[in-house]
């Protein structure tokens, strides 16, 4: 099983240690296996067959990758 999240920037709140290259980001549901998919988007979600990733860019506008 994978979860697929969003990377955002840092802030002076809560710092910038772990929020380098940010964007649209893979992995497995133990942690491991980190894979980047996209440097922009919001809102990453799975198709319901879960071969495909859809994210939102602005808008209504919706990308599968």
């Amino acid at each position: 099983m994978q979860i697929a999240y969003k990377k955002e920037i840092g802030n002076t709140d809560q710092g910038f240690t772990f929020t380098k290259n940010k964007g649209i980001y893979l992995m497995d549901s133990n942690g491991n296996n980190e894979k980047f998919v996209i440097d922009k988007g919001e809102y990453p979600m799975f198709s319901k067959d879960g071969k495909r990733v859809f994210l939102q860019t602005g808008g209504d506008l919706f990308w599968g990758y």
